[in-house]
């Protein structure tokens, strides 16, 4: 048969004796007097810090001999400190002169000790950013990226590898895994992007064609109210730039807008890290000793953006009669990130504020200029809304559903 042992934690008379006998012991240690040179640094009494620590010490126990000592021990002190309350018994001189023996050997044993050194703060040097933006607000975006330095890397020169998420979002790599604070940076650009997305989706598919209704019916009363005399006659008694349909198109034009624009900031900031990953190979080359093997690449890479003028790429010499298999298009499918800047640059020639930073963007001259120049878009997406672009329903004249809610109309 397999020995047990003895757990006092799970034992519940155990448990409850041994919380007494503590409660006891500290209370009764605490009501001793004791001189000034009997204390220590410590708050408290003690008497009771010691009757705490040997308790804590003691907890672990399983042993039943090892267990009963324990328990007999605090009993008999229970009685020794019952006595020393007393200053004038012997119990009470016994534990002075105990406790003033252990703050002679702590002093001393300080003495001996050197103290630790003061952790000062250091001062260290901010890192510099990774990418700088070196456009104007007015400007096209563009980044500049530094290699490191060699001097205070200790190891080889680790070269970077530019990489991306399936969105698109390009970031820098040295090390796997990555720091948490890239996944964070990763994560976010992420959710907006999809967010930014999911608003033209739910523009198309969901507030169009609710818009569309809604112009509808106004339509619809107008006729009955110019029908029953309430109203004058006419084609329309709304502008198209003041129906619903014609705002959720704007909205679609404004998220259109910032979509475009987070997508070329990415795809700046995805050639800085190119050309810093180039920059960075060079180097790490040049540190070993081996740009033979790059040839004249390395020496290209490192001179300065401003003596070269455009960035230095490989070239690999292709087959005779193959052509590029991926043609870049000359113009924007969303044309509104042109449009807008554009704009920008214009306003920025006669002095005026674009406001894009203020809190209420709607109301800053860059974006009604931009609708003002994309009015042809904004009708085109009227126009497909309305003869079914959008997965909304319709109110069709001769629909008697639709004839049944209007107020004064029969169903035929």
């Amino acid at each position: 048969m397999a020995r047990t042992f003895f757990v006092p934690a799970r034992n519940s008379r155990h448990r409850v004796a041994a919380l007494a006998l503590y409660r006891s012991l500290v209370r009764t240690a605490r009501q001793i007097p004791l001189p000034e040179d009997a204390r220590n640094r410590k708050p408290g009494h003690p008497v009771a810090q010691l009757v705490r620590k040997r308790f804590e010490g003691n907890k672990t126990y399983t042993s039943l001999r090892l267990v009963y000592s324990s328990m007999a021990a605090g009993y008999k002190f229970l009685t020794m400190l019952t006595k020393a309350k007393s200053p004038e018994s012997s119990e009470h001189h016994n534990v002075v002169s105990f406790l003033r023996t252990l703050n002679r050997k702590a002093a001393k044993q300080r003495a001996s000790t050197p103290p630790p050194p003061s952790k000062e703060p250091k001062n260290k040097e901010a890192h510099p950013p990774l990418l700088t933006k070196v456009s104007g607000p007015a400007e096209s975006p563009k980044y500049t990226a530094e290699p490191r330095p060699s001097e205070p890397m200790n190891r080889p020169r680790r070269v970077p590898t530019v990489t991306g998420n399936s969105y698109g979002f390009p970031f820098i790599r040295y090390s796997k895994p990555h720091p948490r604070d890239m996944d964070q940076m990763v994560r976010r650009n992420r959710d907006t992007y999809e967010k930014r997305i999911n608003s033209i989706i739910w523009v198309e598919e969901e507030l169009a064609p609710q818009a569309a209704l809604e112009d509808q019916w106004d339509e619809r009363m107008y006729r009955e109210m110019v029908r029953a005399g309430l109203a004058e006659g006419g084609r329309s008694h709304v502008p198209q730039d003041e129906t619903f349909l014609w705002s959720a198109m704007k909205s679609k034009l404004w998220y259109e807008w910032r979509l475009e624009n987070m997508w070329e900031h990415w795809t700046a900031r995805g050639e800085a890290l190119h050309q810093l990953a180039q920059e960075e190979r060079a180097l790490a080359a040049k540190e070993k000793g081996e740009n033979d093997d790059l040839g004249p690449l390395a020496d290209t890479i490192l001179k300065s953006q401003e003596e070269t003028g455009e960035e230095p790429r490989r070239r690999t010499k292709k087959p005779f009669g193959q052509r590029d298999q991926v043609t870049t298009p000359n113009s924007h499918p969303m044309p509104a990130l042109d449009m807008a800047r554009s704009v920008e640059r214009r306003l920025e020639k006669k002095g005026v504020d674009v406001g894009l930073s203020s809190p209420d963007p709607f109301s800053s001259p860059v974006w009604a200029q931009l609708v003002e120049k994309s009015e042809q878009r904004l009708k085109f997406w009227v126009k497909r809304s309305r003869h079914g672009g959008g997965k909304g329903p319709r109110l069709d004249d001769d629909d008697p559903l639709a004839a049944a809610l209007l107020v004064g109309r029969k169903s035929s």
